[in-house]
Parts: structure tokens; sequence; C-alpha cells
């Protein structure tokens, strides 16, 4: 996956991630099927693109009820002309939002492309990732697991607060990592959907070399909605490579449809 891919997932997994099962979920969920959050991608002071998640469902995926998360990245005019990059990322998550079902990414950057599947199997507890076809031997999952895109959704059930540390459940279907994670304050944020309250939180990047090449050198910081939709609203990092800044621009919410089957 490309550095900005890397960065803005993993930037907004840990954005509004507590722990898998630290707090009960609310009631009705704070973002519908049909969401769709567009974000303002820069790199320093260049605006380089944008990236797009949405939600669908519910509808059955091999036979159990799940939702298909979406998350694409694409550099705009200016940042083409320099290494264009256009990625899809696709995640099935279980109706309880409880672990990742399936993963299915389609890269292409510049004059290269490659396809990454990742298939959950729960019984045995187990991962395998597969490039081009090609898989590598599974990895154990030691309990209930999410993808960053699964997670970017399924954390936004939990509440948030001032002081809470907590570690973040996470896999790309190569490794499965344990991050500590923790709220430091509350603030008002001026956003492209006006003033809203939001939460600062940081992760602890000394265990996340699976997105950072340095990451003693390296952070996120990131802010999430003190309210009823948990919104993931600004990360800004620092990493080996530069500066990175994300703005949810808008929200778009389409029709509901009714259940069907989805599979890859």
């Amino acid at each position: 996956m490309c550095r900005w891919t890397r960065a803005f997932l993993t930037g907004l997994f840990f954005g509004c991630t507590a722990s898998a099962h630290a707090d009960v979920a609310v009631n009705p969920l704070p973002f519908s099927p049909g969401e769709t959050l567009t974000y303002k991608l820069n790199w320093g002071f260049f605006h380089v693109g944008s990236g797009v998640l949405s939600v669908k469902g519910p509808l059955t995926f091999q036979g159990e009820p799940a939702y298909r998360l979406n998350f694409d990245l694409r550099t705009n005019g200016f940042a083409d002309a320099l290494y264009p990059i256009r990625d899809h990322y696709e995640s099935y998550v279980n109706l309880d939002f409880t672990r990742t079902l399936y993963i299915s990414k389609k890269e292409k950057h510049k004059n290269k492309s490659r396809e990454v599947e990742v298939v959950f199997d729960w019984e045995k507890k187990e991962a395998q990732y597969s490039l081009r076809g090609k898989a590598r031997e599974p990895i154990t999952l030691p309990g209930d697991a999410y993808d960053p895109l699964a997670s970017i959704f399924a954390a936004r059930l939990w509440s948030l607060k001032v002081g809470l540390a907590r570690r973040v459940l996470m896999t790309d279907g190569k490794k499965y990592r344990r991050v500590p994670v923790q709220v430091f304050e509350k603030k008002k944020l001026r956003t492209k959907l006006g003033t809203l309250e939001a939460f600062l939180v940081q992760p602890d990047l000394r265990e996340v070399s699976i997105a950072f090449e340095k990451p003693r050198k390296s952070y996120l910081r990131f802010w999430v909605s003190d309210d009823a939709r948990n919104l993931p609203l600004k990360i800004i990092s620092k990493v080996k490579w530069g500066s990175f800044r994300a703005e949810l621009q808008k929200i778009d919410r389409e029709p509901i449809i009714n259940p069907g089957k989805d599979q890859p």
C-alpha cells in the first residue's frame, strides 16, 4: 500500500479506536448505510488529493450478515504529474462490528499495480494474506480483530473521554498488533462542517512499524467529534517522508438499499 494510503488509514484507525470490546456500543449506530465521508489530503502545504470512506449494506457475505466498507484514494492533477495514485480498499465486517470477514485491495501507483486479498477463517482463528494470487502462510489471531478500514467504523460505536487509555487491536493479514492509544484533551475545532467539540487522541507509535518506517521520530495527532456521530475530523502526522494532513470536507448519505447478496 502506498505511504499516503497507509498513513491515511492508520490515522483514521487510531483516531477513533479505543479497544475492541472496551465499552458498550451505542444504539442506534452513529453512522448509517450509505454514509460517505470525503477528506481533503494535504502533503505539507500542497493539496494532493482526496480520500472517500463509505459503508453499504446490510448484505449477505458467505452466508453471514455483513456490511461492506469502502475506501478510495486518488491524487489530484497536481500530484498526478509527480506520482499518480488510484487505490481502492474494501472490507467486509460482521453485522455486530466485532471482526473483519474479508479484505480486498487494488492499488495503482504510477505505472505499477497490485491486488491484495485477506481471507479470514474465524473457526480456525486465522487470516491468510495473498498478493497477486500468491498466498502466504496464515497468521494466528488471538481474538477478534479489525483491519484498519473496518476499525474506523467499528470504533465509532464507543464513547471517548479525556484520560481514556486503551490498546488497539489491528491486523492487515500479515501482522497482528495491540497498540496503546490515549485521549489527551477536548477543544473546539473549526471544520468544514462548522465549529465542533473534538477530542485529541494520540497512539504510541513505537509498536507501529507496519505503517511507519521510523516510529520513534513519527507521530499522529487527530481529532474526533464529541457528538453522537464520533466523526474522525482531522489527522496530522509527521513521518520520515514529510508532513501529512487529512480534513473532513463533507458527509453524504444515500438511500438505504434492501439486504441482498454481494460477495467477491
